[in-house]
This record gives structure tokens, C-alpha cells and sequence, in this order.
């Protein structure tokens, strides 16, 4: 499985496809594609020093996991069931979303939000060579932790500076704002998934002023019924996608401040730990993407090693 992932493997096999319209293997390429072969106890030692990092990453995505079904279950036991610290002195009220405790506002995130902008590309697209600025797009708008680095693309350091608008700030709440998946989100901070970066058109960046959080303005977005309505936008406006005054006008129940803060300090620290894991993932992928070539190759030689065990704990 690992030899398969190699670059060398891959564009043999890519060489190799035939076909008049599509390229396509046949078993006869298979059979006759020349592979090296280790002896045995090396190969154990190659999948197993390769697969312990393997087991580190999912380790750390099922982590991501739990961490954010903590901070969602949170989210949900104060600001949908109302059990906040305090609510049984607080009288539910009739409010134009329903039944909300006495006190608490329901505004539109017009009332909330400081800035909400999308970016940019150069003129004629973005470079395939370049190498300078990740330019997020709404393929990597994927959910919390989540980021696909194999996707993306980059802008110059001299057209990230000429932006006027679009550069990603701590704790940015990411919403795709046009294409297949409109309604998706993200928050990144902590430098996750990069200290500099920015996004490109069919992203908005959302930050909120004084009157809300970052945190509690996702976990309120990404609702299944807020991302309905989200989806609803694009599907009742003239123009495919979603433009800043719809957004602007989607509704959102704020509670008093001091709750608001009360919640952040668990949403926040919860948050942070995604985000430190996610990068510590993609350290992870990084190192075993870098040895798998060399250790398959024979570049690394693993036939005076012990263990693979033994092996992966030196690394």
C-alpha cells in the first residue's frame, strides 16, 4: 500500500495508462510493472515505522473529534436547551424566534459583525508555479481542523501586500460563499493552517465587534438550521451565491455578554487544542511523506535496524 503512494510507482503507473479517450490500466500493465521488493523483514519494518505515524494522525483526528463534539455539546446545552449557568432565575420569553430567555437580543449578524470581505487572485488567475502566499479557496473551507494542504494554491508576497481586503486574521470565521458546497465553515487561529495567508473571492471572512465572539459566531453559524437558511439564501437569490447584505441579514440570538464570555473560555481553549493538533498533523504527514520515498528506495537502509518499534521511537 505504502509503494503505491510513491511518486515513482505513480507516474510509472500513470506512464503506463493506455487508452484512446481516458487513460486506464489493464492487468497485463499491472502484472508487468517492476517494483522494488525488500526482503521481508525490512518490509515489515518500512510499513511499520510508516504506519506508526499513520496511527499518530488518526490518533490526533479522533482527538479533533472529540474536542469539537465537546465544545458543540457545550454550545448546545446553553444557547439551544438554555441551560446556561443561572437559568433556572431567568424567565423564557417570547421573542421572534421563539421562546428565548428574558434579557437576550435577537439581532442579525449585521449587528454583530465589525467586518465581513472576501479576497482576491491576480488578474488572469492564480500561477501554478508560484510558491509564495496561501490563497485559500472554498475547497478548503472544509470544517473545523480540517485543511487540505495538497489543494492549495498561492499568490505572490507583492500581490498578498497590494490586497486591500482578504487577509486572514486570528480566529477568522470562514464562510463558502459560492460554488457546490455553499453553507460549509471554518474557524482558524493559533496559526492554523498558517501564520500568513489569505483568501481568495468565494470565500467571506467573518469578524464580529464587541457584541459577540468568534467562537460563539461559529458554533451559532454552523447549526444545521443556519446552515439551511445559508443554503436558502443562494436558492432564493437572482445571482448564484451569497453577497455580504444576506449574510447580513440572517438572524442570530445574543445572549448577555458575561454569558458570552463565561462560554468562550472552554469554546476558546477547546479550539486551541484543535487547531495545536491539527498542526501537529500536518508535521506528522509531512515527516512520513518525506521518509516514505526514501525508505522504499533503500535510501534509508533498514536492514541493520531492530524493530520497527525501536525505529519509530528515534525519530
Amino acid at each position: 500500500a505504502y509503494l503505491f503512494r510513491t511518486p515513482l510507482i505513480r507516474r510509472g503507473l500513470t506512464a503506463y495508462g493506455g487508452g484512446t479517450n481516458i487513460s486506464n490500466l489493464n492487468q497485463d500493465i499491472l502484472s508487468g510493472l517492476e517494483i522494488p521488493v525488500p526482503p521481508l523483514p525490512v518490509q515489515c519494518r518500512i510499513a511499520g515505522t510508516l504506519s506508526a505515524y499513520d496511527d499518530l494522525i488518526e490518533n490526533n483526528r479522533r482527538r479533533i473529534k472529540i474536542l469539537e463534539e465537546m465544545a458543540r455539546s457545550l454550545y448546545r446545552e446553553w444557547f439551544a436547551n438554555f441551560h446556561f449557568p443561572g437559568h433556572e432565575k431567568v424567565k423564557l420569553v417570547d421573542s421572534p424566534s421563539g421562546k428565548t430567555p428574558a434579557g437576550w437580543n435577537v439581532l442579525t449578524l449585521g449587528d454583530v459583525l465589525q467586518e465581513i470581505e472576501s479576497g482576491s487572485r491576480p488578474k488572469g488567475g492564480i500561477d501554478a508555479e508560484e510558491r509564495g502566499i496561501p490563497s485559500i479557496g472554498a475547497e478548503n473551507v472544509l470544517g473545523l481542523g480540517q485543511y487540505d494542504y495538497s489543494k492549495e494554491k498561492f499568490v505572490s508576497q507583492k500581490f498578498y501586500e497590494s490586497m486591500r481586503r482578504g487577509h486572514v486574521q486570528n480566529r477568522d470565521v470562514l464562510l463558502y460563499k459560492d460554488g457546490a458546497q455553499i453553507g460549509r465553515k471554518t474557524i482558524f487561529g493559533d496559526g492554523f493552517p498558517h501564520e500568513t495567508c489569505c483568501i481568495n473571492e468565494h470565500v467571506f471572512a467573518l469578524r464580529t465587534n464587541d457584541r459577540c465572539t468568534q467562537a460563539y459566531l461559529f458554533f451559532w453559524l454552523d447549526q444545521p438550521d443556519m446552515t439551511q437558511a445559508i443554503c436558502n439564501l443562494n436558492a432564493n437569490a437572482a445571482q448564484p451565491g451569497l453577497n455580504q447584505m444576506s449574510v447580513k441579514g440572517l438572524p442570530i440570538i445574543l445572549p448577555p455578554k458575561p454569558i458570552l464570555d463565561e462560554f468562550d473560555k472552554p469554546a476558546n481553549q477547546a479550539l486551541g487544542l484543535i487547531f495545536n493538533l491539527a498542526k501537529k498533523t500536518n508535521v506528522l504527514r509531512g515527516t512520513r511523506d518525506l521518509l516514505l520515498p526514501k525508505l522504499i528506495s533503500g535510501e534509508i537502509n533498514l536492514t541493520s535496524v531492530g524493530p520497527s518499534q525501536q525505529l519509530y521511537q528515534t525519530v
